[in-house]
This record gives structure tokens, C-alpha cells and sequence, in this order.
């Protein structure tokens, strides 16, 4: 049965911001960059910019540094730690606490990139690229990356029973949400019908779903918190499946012309925009399904908006960030694109959009973004890449987080996350800080070095106490602190009794 396609829009001009820890937070003001409530037909022009200079700091939502070029794609892994480049013919490896490269890796072999995928852990990520040359020109190989040590794999996959592995039959591509293999929208070139398809680790295929009616075009493949199901959008429809026999239901989404390239947001929504055409006129919408297919309109920007990126961070709720070029008042597009921030929990534009100008005749086509939210990455090709700080709080907060272990010596395991992104101090140690139950006052613990992993065992403190971790030398503008909770450890003499 066709559901109906309900259309709420609502555009506020502000923000009410809630601080984290101790935080800085930047100051807007509500007419600076404002966009028009839906509905309003005055020009995307309206909105304002923030212009780089020497002479103004970029703090939020204006493009602060620039990285080398990305060609393909762009992944925050290893706890954000370090950013993953794929190019064409290789990969590169940046720790975001130094700011160096740390590795260059190309293909063994000759091979281009043909889509690439991360794994929802971020430890390894899958890449499948084609020779550009001789008789194995077109099909697919598999190359598994391991995100902390760069080795990467090159996996035995044999060609598919059901279709054969080919650049031109594959659509889609994910790895698994439990890390055990990965799945491909594959369709046949010659029949022109596509499937779903799980592949093992080792690169072989273990089944495949039944048919489904498709375009030349799919969206990505989906897969909601409870990894049990996966979701794919073709036609107008959404398509439903079931992970443990790859079964599946499809539901209408009505008359609605959506791009297919959309991103499932923390909420378990999925999003997607307008598909826009140079002949088209009027707004572009922002569109939510959810995954029992109801659609709905979540956000109109005044004027014709060709989107070509949409990206949400998995650990910040509410925020997507889009990207997309403008037509001008006589009907032609711009020499630029606009990077936009929405919040899709409270149906609000932010306060910024950024202007990203074309270089070399080249318009920027994909974004990337960190779990917290705190960095957008807009490259295309190999242009510079520019970095956008759009954390609310400030682009350079720290999150620390504090699990309670029984390994011997018993104590608690302590994460923080943070990126160096921001022009300035080079990093080199962590230093941690503590703050005992009933006081007031933090004392300094142990100094970490850089290059490491964002964590380590605590045992000086007790229950009920705070743990904070923060970089020595580069300016934070916010953090938060951690609390200890779990089990009692054994008071040293003379120190505070612990709250159990």
C-alpha cells in the first residue's frame, strides 16, 4: 500500500546551545547566515559568509586549514585518532595528534579505486578496485586494510555464483555491523535486476537475496542500531531486509524525487535531498524516511540547491551536514558550493553556511565528518581538501570516558577522543587529571605521550572521583570529565575513603 508522504517543515533562526563540561562556546549572531523559513521565495544570497583573513580566527563553520587532496574517500578511525585518505591508485594514513602522515600505501599491483567502505568499528576498512588495463580490466579485487598497523590484505574472493564481480555490476557496498564479512548490491549488467549480497571475510560469497526492482542507481546500504536489518532506497521505494536469510519487504514512498545519495543518521532515520535538475525552479527539500517508510519534508532552502554530499557523525545526535551548489538569479550555477548545517532534531538550519569557491575548474563532490561532529572534510579530487571546524562547543573539545575493569591491578580504563586539526601547537603529551570525592581541586597524574592509543589503565583514584585528559601545549575550548564509578579499590594511607 502506497503511504501518504507528510510534509512538516519548520525553520527557526536560532539555536539554544547547552554547554559540555567546561566549555567556550562560539557566539552568533541569529541574522548572520540566517536561511529563509520554507516558503519564503527570497534568493539563496541571502545568506552571509564568513570570509578567511588574517585578521579574523576561524574558530566555527569557515574553512580553518587545508590537507593534501582526497581523491575518493575520507574515514575518522581508530577512535578519531587517525585519518584515512583513499586515493585512486593507494591509501595514506594521517595521526591527527602530530598532524604527519604515517604512512603511503599504493595497491600491490595495478589497480584504481572502485568504492571503498569502513567498518562500523573503524578497525579495518575494505576497498575494491579494478585493473584499468589488459584482460582483467573491470573485474573486481578486495584489499583489506587494518586501521591500526596499515597492513593491508588482499582477499581470495572468487567470482560471484550469482553475479559476476565486476565494476559495472556493482552498486552498493557496506561492511557488515558485526565486522564478519560485508554486503554488495549487485546487479546483473545483462538482466538488469539487482540483489543483496553477503560476502564472508575471506572475500567468498554467502548468499544473496532474491531480486528487487532497481534503477541504474541504488542508495547506500543501511543498517539500523540493532543489526538486524539492512535498508536500501530504489525506485521510490524502500526495500527492507532481513539479515539472517536476506529475505525482504518493500514499501512505497510516494511521488517524491529524491537523490539517492543518503546517509542513516544516529536516530535510526534515514535522510536524503532533492534531485535536482538545471531546468528545475522553486525549493530544495530535506527529506527523512524513516525504516517503516514514512517521509517526511524536515527542511526547505530557498532556491535550487544541486546537492552532492550528505554526511551525519554517528555519535553526535541531530546534526547532518550537506553540501551543494547554488544556482544565481538568472538561472545558471555558481562557480562555488555551499557547505550547510542542519539540525534535523529540532528542524533548524545552524547559523552558518560556508563557501567552498571551485579551483582549477573543480567543484568540491564529497564530505567526511567525525563521530563527535567536531571536523567536516570537503575535498574533491586533488584539490586541497578543506577543514571546516562545526563543533557548537568549539572544534577542539576533548571527550573522556571512564570504564571500571577487575584486571589485575583493578582500576578503571580511561578514553579520550580529540583532533589536532586546528592551525597551531603541534601536540606531544596528554596529561591526565584527577579530582578526588568531597574536593575541590584537580591535581595533576600521569603525562601520555602522542603517537599512542587514547587510553590507559587508572588506579589512583577511588570511586566517586573525576578523571579528565587534555592536551599539554594546544588550547582546548571545551571538555568534559569523567566520572569513576564501579567497584571500590583498596585507599592508599591517609588518602580519602572511597563512596562506594
Amino acid at each position: 500500500m502506497k503511504r501518504l508522504l507528510s510534509i512538516t517543515a519548520s525553520l527557526a533562526l536560532g539555536l539554544t546551545l547547552s554547554p559540555v563540561g567546561a566549555t567556550a562556546t562560539p557566539s552568533a549572531s541569529p541574522a548572520a547566515g540566517s536561511l529563509a523559513p520554507a516558503g519564503d521565495s527570497s534568493p539563496l544570497e541571502r545568506v552571509t559568509f564568513d570570509v578567511d583573513s588574517k585578521k579574523k580566527k576561524c574558530t566555527y563553520m569557515c574553512v580553518q586549514s587545508t590537507l593534501p587532496g582526497i581523491q575518493k574517500d575520507a574515514y575518522f578511525v581508530d577512535g578519531n585518532r587517525h585519518l584515512i585518505s583513499v586515493n585512486s591508485n593507494g591509501y595514506t594514513r594521517r595521526d591527527l595528534d602530530t598532524r604527519k602522515v604515517t604512512g603511503t600505501t599504493p595497491y600491490e599491483g595495478e589497480m584504481l579505486t572502485t568504492k571503498s567502505a569502513v567498518a562500523p568499528d573503524g578497525l579495518s576498512l575494505l576497498i575494491a578496485g579494478t585493473s584499468d588495463s589488459g584482460p582483467g580490466a573491470g573485474n573486481l579485487r578486495f584489499i583489506s586494510v587494518d586501521t591500526e598497523t596499515f597492513e593491508q590484505n588482499e582477499l581470495d574472493s572468487e567470482d560471484s555464483p550469482t553475479v559476476p564481480l565486476t565494476s559495472q555490476n556493482l552498486l552498493s557496498m557496506a561492511v557488515s555491523p558485526d565486522n564478519s564479512g560485508w554486503f554488495m548490491v549487485l546487479r546483473d549488467f545483462n538482466e538488469y535486476v539487482p540483489y543483496l549480497c553477503r560476502f564472508n571475510g575471506a572475500g567468498q560469497e554467502v548468499g544473496c537475496s532474491e531480486s528487487f526492482v532497481a534503477g541504474s542507481t541504488v542508495s547506500p546500504i543501511f543498517f539500523d542500531s540493532t543489526g538486524e536489518n539492512a535498508y536500501l532506497v530504489s525506485e521510490r521505494t524502500l526495500y527492507t531486509f532481513d539479515l539472517s536469510d536476506l529475505s525482504f519487504t518493500s514499501t512505497s514512498l510516494g511521488d517524491i524525487e529524491i537523490n539517492l545519495n543518503g546517509v542513516m543518521a544516529p536516530d535510526d532515520n534515514m535522510y536524503f535531498y532533492s534531485n535536482v535538475q538545471l531546468s528545475d525552479s522553486g525549493d530544495t527539500a530535506i527529506y527523512k524516511v524513516t525504516t517503516r517508510g514514512i517521509v517526511t519534508v524536515v527542511a526547505q532552502i530557498s532556491g535550487v540547491v544541486m546537492f552532492s554530499d550528505i554526511v551525519a557523525p554517528m555519535n553526535e545526535y541531530g546534526v547532518l551536514y550537506l553540501m551543494g551548489r547554488p544556482k544565481n538569479s538568472g538561472g545558471s550555477w555558481q562557480n562555488y558550493s555551499l557547505v550547510f548545517g542542519l539540525d534535523y532534531a529540532n528542524e533548524t538550519f545552524l547559523l552558518k553556511a560556508v563557501k567552498i569557491k571551485s579551483k582549477r575548474g573543480l567543484l568540491p563532490e564529497s564530505l567526511a565528518v567525525d563521530s563527535y561532529g567536531r571536523y567536516v572534510l570537503v575535498f574533491a579530487g586533488t584539490n586541497q581538501t578543506s577543514v571546516i571546524p562545526v563543533e557548537r562547543y568549539g572544534s577542539s573539545r576533548v571527550i573522556t570516558s571512564a570504564t571500571y575493569v577487575t584486571n589485575p591491578p583493578a582500576g578503571w580504563q580511561i578514553d579520550w577522543d580529540f583532533i589536532n586539526l586546528a592551525p597551531g601547537a603541534k601536540l606531544k603529551k596528554y596529561q591526565v587529571w584527577y579530582k578526588a570525592p568531597n574536593t575541590s581541586k584537580w591535581r595533576k597524574m600521569s603525562k601520555i605521550n602522542t603517537g599512542r592509543e587514547h587510553t590507559t589503565l587508572f588506579t589512583a583514584g577511588v570511586s566517586g572521583g573525576l578523571v579528565k585528559v587534555l592536551p599539554i601545549g594546544v588550547r582546548v575550548s571545551g571538555y568534559n570529565w569523567a566520572e569513576l564509578t564501579g567497584e571500590c579499590t583498596i585507599p592508599r594511607v591517609g588518602a580519602p575513603q572511597p563512596i562506594c
